[in-house]
């Protein structure tokens, strides 16, 4: 046998440094397994309430141009984007006009028989956006790409902790 000085590294001696590469490696590896979980199949109750989520997100978008253009009304300086936005949903260059339509659209988001009846025609429409991809509408597609990535983002997270569990449990041994 041959006498190794203590200050000297020898390699496969250092056992905590395997035990954090195989504990890392198992975490990373169970985030790639849970990444798989983004196939989960869409159910009709997530798909009404994140197409929900995505018109009132929508609306407010909407809210916030109109808000814009009259604000830009109030100082006579309706700019170019503000112009075109407006003449796009037919509505005129005026104060009133302006507030009737946040009024309106509004209150298709928080009325209880307004908000049912959009809820009702999402859930008419699931089972044909769901098997065929080019009837589906912007909102539509932008909730089932919403509830992919939430999936995708859940099942890399979960995966990666139940691995990284398993892989302290083994290193203690």
């Amino acid at each position: 046998m041959q006498n190794i000085p203590p200050n000297l590294y020898v390699p496969g001696t250092n056992k905590a440094a395997g035990s954090k590469k195989s504990t890392l490696g198992l975490t990373m590896a169970g985030g790639l397994l849970g990444m798989l979980y983004c196939h989960k199949p869409v159910t009709r109750g997530e798909f009404i309430n994140t197409a929900f989520d995505e018109t009132c997100r929508d609306i407010q978008a909407q809210m916030s141009a109109l808000k814009k253009a009259r604000r830009e009304l109030t100082i006579f300086r309706l700019s170019s984007d503000s112009s075109a936005f407006l003449d796009s949903y037919g509505i005129a260059h005026d104060s009133d006009a302006i507030s009737a339509r946040c009024s309106e659209i509004t209150r298709s988001i928080t009325e209880p028989g307004e908000v049912q009846n959009l809820k009702n025609n999402f859930r008419a429409r699931f089972d044909t956006v769901k098997r065929n991809v080019n009837t589906r509408t912007n909102i539509e597609s932008r909730a089932f790409k919403a509830i992919k990535q939430s999936n995708f983002w859940w099942g890399s997270g979960i995966g990666a902790a139940i691995l990284l569990a398993v892989g302290l449990i083994n290193s203690r041994n």
